[in-house]
């Protein structure tokens, strides 16, 4: 027997007609968007190659003027002040005593005496007593340069300024050797008179004999403003150069003699005596040059060293 066919059920009383149901809209396609595939990454530029380059050379450094090159070695505060030491020492009425007392006692016993004896003048005999002479008279000029400043507190004012130790110890050296110089000058009137009255006149040793003058005043002024540094006053200053002048020219080679090697040779080779004789007599020797030379360095270095130890005093 067929199934009968099924009913429709009856709304409830008082209800609406059920709804529709609205059914979905169909999306309308999306249209497919061509991707493009990503662009590759740009290929590194090549480097050029590095092509060695010398580097640059460095400017050359200004060339630099004599003037700039004296002021920097200090040399023009040297001259400056040795002219000023100069200036002041020939105005200093004990400079002409001090000429005089070394004027008369050489030309009387260096060259008067031998000719009223009748014997036979040499310049080594005139230049030996200018070296005798010379130990008595050049530590009162450096006792004038030195010691008298220092009293009189020059000397202070002058360490206060802006120079060197070294540069004032120089100056007053070469203050005191063209004091020295000067004083040796009355010397070429024996040398004109020997020229004319002696036919064997030997100009070449008296030439070497000048030279060893030179040395030996180069090394009593620097003995001298060494003794003058250390001193406590002028008259010991004046004092104390005297005596070691004179310890260097005879009694250090008298004490030689005296005594038996070694000591005898050390104190022969530190002696002046024999090297200043010898370079009186026109015999200049190697030995005797670096004799002098070593002896003005050392005294100025301590006279300067000296010099720089009165700042902490």
């Amino acid at each position: 027997m067929p199934p009968e066919p099924s009913r429709p059920k009856r709304p409830r009383r008082g209800a609406g007609p059920a709804p529709r149901r609205r059914r979905p809209r169909p999306k309308a396609p999306v249209p497919e968007v061509p991707v493009e595939a990503p662009a590759p990454p740009p290929e590194p530029a090549a480097r050029p190659e590095s092509v060695a380059v010398a580097p640059a050379a460095p400017p050359a450094p200004a060339r630099r003027t004599t003037y700039e090159l004296l002021w920097d070695a200090g040399l023009l505060n040297v001259l400056a002040l040795a002219g000023r030491d100069v200036a002041a020492l020939f105005r200093w009425p004990p400079t002409y005593a001090i000429g005089a007392a070394l004027v008369v006692p050489v030309a009387v016993l260096g060259y008067l005496r031998p000719v009223l004896g009748g014997q036979q003048v040499s310049m080594a005999g005139v230049l030996d007593r200018v070296a005798l002479g010379s130990a008595f008279v050049v530590p009162l000029v450096t006792m004038r340069l030195l010691a008298e400043e220092r009293h009189t507190g020059a000397l202070e004012q002058l360490l206060a300024s802006p120079v060197r130790y070294w540069e004032v110890a120089v100056a007053k050296w070469l203050a005191g050797l063209v004091g020295f110089l000067a004083g040796i000058a009355f010397t070429l009137v024996h040398v004109a008179l020997l020229a004319v009255s002696q036919p064997g006149f030997d100009a070449g040793a008296v030439a070497g004999g000048y030279v060893g003058m030179v040395l030996v005043g180069a090394a009593w002024v620097a003995v001298g403003l060494l003794a003058a540094s250390l001193a406590p006053g002028r008259v010991a200053a004046a004092g104390a150069g005297i005596a070691a002048l004179l310890a260097l020219q005879y009694l250090l080679g008298a004490a030689a003699g005296m005594l038996s090697p070694p000591l005898s040779d050390l104190l022969d080779a530190a002696s002046a005596g024999n090297r200043a004789a010898a370079l009186a007599g026109g015999q200049v020797a190697l030995r005797d040059v670096v004799y002098f030379l070593a002896l003005t360095a050392a005294a100025l270095f301590l006279a300067a060293r000296a010099l720089a130890s009165r700042r902490w005093r």
